[in-house]
């Protein structure tokens, strides 16, 4: 018979010419070949052709095609999957390199390393986990080390978790490689996220003692020796024999490992005591440092200007002397706060207590003509003054000066174990930073960018221009994940927590982080912007209202008045909570701190703020203000349309967001892609007034313009979803209609599997578990990768239609971090909240305020145009939301929000049609009866 490696050279020829076998695994053997139109090398891996059964052949062709869908940079990726010649088969990448078991066999890695290489593999099982898929052969010889960063490889015997786990485990038994297989694998037991971790755990124990785990009962002491004291703590806990004692998540054990690194040089901090940006510079501001709890190493306030100088050159030459120390490898801990503060003569004592350093500068600028002098003492703590050398140059170079004068200090501080480097770039960073204070963002991106041509290598500069492309609403999260694996050990010790808080997954965890990093840094404005943006972006979707956002980022405008971006976000809540005099300070200030050409114009807030608080002319005055607007430029209607009008619905101004639409659609002059978005935006306005059979109609129509069968899809969703979520019943003539249109719809490759899951969850809604499970095969057929996130919802409605609530709900608790990073259908996130929400009532009714805050949240990665997303429709459901979040109960706590609530609702559905009017009559009756005497 021939060997098999001749049977696959002529089942692949004539695209592939293998040419010899590499590696043999437990389930499957891997070739290199040579891939010919390509002319490129790769390897091919196939089921060993005595192991291939059908069932696991389907298994192994759903989880490759599923990978290959995946991109991340630390799984070695996977260009093709098919069938020839009686082998299943994936292509992918032929990784040049050694194996961790090859460079074990040299001797341990140093702590740092193992460290690098577990943050790798716990980064790719993240994702992989995200998608339900256990990898199940986590050794040495899986993970592949290419140019410092590790790869996991080999899903040959990856398998979906989840119910249909225990079956398929009994068809394999104990798969996986011997040695390498966490308890519960290794005696067939149901396996899941925590065996991958587990193996994770085996893995950098090996790396770090070169001693191969031992999987010993938990009676059963471990050697530990070898394995460093903080990382054995959190090895502990991954090698835990009980799954429940074990990290929860990949984030977690990540974070935890993150904890153990020893900061290269154990500096501490330099922080600067001058003003942020530009503009603020000219003003001469004068800043404290954002120390907290650990002392800087050194503040910089302003130097003093003597002459006839300006003034203000103090405060520019501090910060451009902070910027140049912020580059400087080993200075970790840097940073600014708006509090005016000036050294007091002759009592350094209290300025080493208000600057919470170590050491600060006295400083002092002479100036001749156009040339300067500057003379810097540092006064530290431990010993007499070090005054450095003078430094000379010219008023117009104050980047050079400050080069020159970052190494005096550092000189002072650390004479022999700094290397040194200028950044080149400084006043484009600097540049950068005032612009996006001032919410310039598009202009703070191309001053980073600049700042990185000058010199890439500047992870701080990467770092902030990442943070401006997410404001400005791009999709961010790989250029995160790259920039922490290329340079997060170069990111000052704040930013690195930060970025680390930002890759976490949204829940508990990544709020713990955000609450270690304020709690180390509480005079630092920008921590307290991003915790808060990220809350009030997302908290809503871990149950967390807008009030905690508010709170947060209001310490932050508390230590700098004048950043925009919190300011920005405060003025939002405060309209969308319906509190007219907050938010008329807060815009009043955004006004004051926001430039006219901000990505957002601060008209937009002005229109938001009449059309939630104004009545009669004012708001009518305001409306035609945009249509003057557009009618004069098309590009600014253009703008309005892709940056304001489909926001609306977060401030709650559903019938502005309506009324602006319908007056846009009466403009002959209105181009057809922004007709379509307005249709879009007149239809969730229309929905959220209770008016869902005039939305239709505007869905109907942007569905006939555009032709798209996304298009089609929601439309028909539409006519099916407010009563399969349990919100109000539909016309029957319409509701036979989507689902005739979604039976039609669910034979098609894109749409079809999300298509079913609408019938299903109708289905359920409808008490017909016959045919909700029907449609749920459906699901689990296609290849689809959001397939088997809306299979668990399915499975979750089913356990409650048994009576099952505790089970509903443990289905789908792993669903509630992943609908926020990766929604598989718009109007999914909604339809979990909502069942969600019913359950835990039933069960608990005093906690179940978080799961009716879903609707809260901002969170959107792109600008809301084309296809309405996930946001948009927890937008639209918002108000019913609210009624059903106090149609029951109001607890006494509860009272005054649970009626402010109420009456809005009943002041949105004033007109509502159909069984939303039913909604708002009732909800009429319960404001009479509970809240006469209760403000709104």
């Amino acid at each position: 018979m021939p060997s098999i490696l001749y049977r696959v050279c002529e089942a692949l020829l004539p695209e592939f010419e293998v040419e010899r076998e590499v590696a043999t695994g437990g389930m499957g053997t891997v070739f290199v070949a040579r891939e010919v139109a390509l002319e490129r090398l790769v390897a091919i891996k196939i089921i060993r052709p005595e192991l291939a059964t059908a069932h696991a052949t389907e298994r192994f062709l759903r989880e490759a095609r599923t990978l290959a869908k995946l991109q991340h940079p630390n799984i070695v990726p996977i260009h093709r999957v098919g069938e020839a010649g009686g082998f299943s088969f994936y292509v992918m990448d032929l990784v040049e390199g050694e194996t961790l078991g090859e460079r074990l066999r040299r001797g341990p890695l140093p702590a740092s390393e193992a460290v690098k290489i577990g943050r790798d593999l716990l980064d790719a099982l993240e994702a992989i986990h995200r998608l339900d898929i256990v990898h199940r052969d986590i050794k040495p010889n899986n993970i592949f080390l290419k140019e410092h960063r590790a790869l996991l490889g080999d899903f040959g015997i990856a398998m979906a978790s989840g119910p249909q786990t225990a079956a398929r485990r009994g068809e394999l038994g104990a798969t996986g490689t011997p040695g390498y297989m966490p308890p519960e694998q290794a005696f067939g037991e149901n396996v899941g996220a925590h065996t991958d971790l587990y193996a994770v755990g085996m893995v950098l124990h090996e790396a770090l003692t070169g001693r191969h785990w031992e999987v010993l009962p938990p009676d059963v002491p471990a050697d530990w020796s070898g394995v460093p004291r903080p990382l054995a703590s959190a090895l502990r806990r991954a090698l835990a024999w009980e799954i429940a004692d074990r990290w929860p998540t990949a984030a977690a054990f990540r974070h935890a490992l993150w904890r153990t690194r020893a900061v290269k040089y154990r500096r501490r901090a330099v922080m600067w005591a001058v003003g942020v940006g530009l503009a603020a510079l000219l003003g001469g501001t004068l800043l404290i440092p954002r120390g907290g709890t650990a002392r800087a190493d050194i503040a910089i306030p302003a130097f003093e200007v003597r002459g006839t100088a300006d003034p203000s050159l103090g405060a520019q030459l501090a910060a451009r002397t902070y910027a140049q120390l912020l580059y400087t490898p080993g200075i970790i801990d840097v940073g600014a706060q708006t509090t005016p503060y000036i050294v007091p003569a002759g009592d350094r004592n209290e300025a080493f207590d208000e600057l919470n350093a170590e050491s600060y500068t006295e400083g002092t600028i002479e100036t001749f003509g156009d040339s300067l002098i500057a003379t810097v003492q540092v006064v530290s703590r431990r010993g007499e003054p070090f005054r450095a050398a003078p430094v000379r140059g010219r008023v117009t170079d104050l980047e050079g000066v400050a080069c020159r004068l970052g190494s005096e200090i550092l000189r002072a501080l650390k004479p022999a174990a700094l290397n040194y480097k200028c950044m080149p770039a400084v006043d484009l960073f600097l540049a950068g930073e005032d612009a996006f204070r001032r919410q310039a963002w598009q202009r703070a991106e191309t001053l980073y960018a600049a700042a990185l041509a000058i010199d890439s290598s500047v992870a701080l500069a990467r770092w902030r221009w990442i943070n401006a492309r997410r404001w400005l609403r791009y999709p961010t999260d790989p250029d995160l994940a790259r920039l922490a694996q290329e340079q997060g050990d170069a990111l000052p010790e704040i930013d690195r927590m930060l970025l680390e808080a930002w890759l976490t997954p949204l829940g508990p965890e990544r709020l713990r982080v955000y609450r270690d990093i304020v709690a180390r840094y509480p005079r630092d404005p920008y921590t307290w912007l991003v915790y808060g943006d990220d809350l009030f972006m997302r908290g809503s979707l871990a149950g967390i209202g807008l009030d905690s956002a508010r709170r947060v980022l209001a310490q932050g405008v508390a230590r700098d008045s004048t950043m925009g971006p919190s300011l920005l976000a405060l003025t939002w809540i405060a309209i969308r909570l319906g509190e007219r005099d907050v938010a008329a300070q807060w815009l009043e200030r955004l006004l004051q701190n926001t430039e006219r050409e901000a990505f957002i114009p601060p008209d937009y807030f002005q229109l938001a703020f009449a059309e939630r608080f104004d009545t009669g002319q004012h708001r009518l005055a305001a409306r035609a203000q945009v249509i003057a607007g557009s009618a004069q430029d098309p590009a600014a209607v253009k703008q309005f349309v892709d940056f304001g009008l489909r926001w609306a619905l977060s401030f709650d101004v559903a019938d502005g967001q309506t009324a602006i639409a319908e007056l846009l659609l009466a403009q002959p002059s209105l181009p057809r892609a922004a007709r379509l978005d307005v249709l879009r935006a007149k239809g969730l306005g229309l929905v959220a007034l209770g008016r869902v059979e005039d939305a239709i109609t505007a869905f109907d129509s942007v569905a006939t313009l555009d032709g798209l069968v996304e298009s089609r899809l929601q439309a028909a969703q539409w006519r099916v979803m407010p009563q399969a979520l349990e919100i109000a019943p539909m016309p029957e003539q319409m509701l036979a209609d989507g689902r005739r249109l979604l039976e039609g719809l669910a034979e098609h490759d894109s749409v079809g599997p999300r298509a079913a899951w609408t019938l299903a969850v109708d289905a359920y809604a409808a008490g017909d578990a016959v045919r909700g499970q029907r449609w749920l095969r459906a699901i689990r057929e296609s290849d689809a990768p959001e397939g088997r996130l809306l299979a668990r919802h399915i499975e979750g409605l089913h356990r409650a239609a048994l009576g099952d609530l505790p089970g509903a709900l443990r289905v789908t608790d792993t669903l509630v971090p992943l609908v926020a990073a990766q929604v598989p259908d718009a109007f999914a996130r909604s339809a979990i909240y909502l069942a969600r929400g019913r359950w835990r009532r039933t069960l608990d009714p005093p906690a179940t305020d978080g799961d009716w805050l879903w609707y809260q949240n901002a969170d959107l990665v792109v600008w809301p145009r084309g296809i309405p997303v996930a946001a948009e429709i927890d937008w639209a459901f918002g108000t019913a939301a609210r009624f059903l979040r106090w149609r029951d109960a109001i607890p006494r706590r509860d009272r005054r929000e649970a009626c402010r609530d109420l009456r809005r609702v009943v002041e949105v559905w004033h007109h509502a049609e159909g069984g939303f009017r039913s909604l708002r009559e009732e909800a009429e009756v319960i404001v009479e009866r509970e809240c006469g005497r209760v403000g709104s």
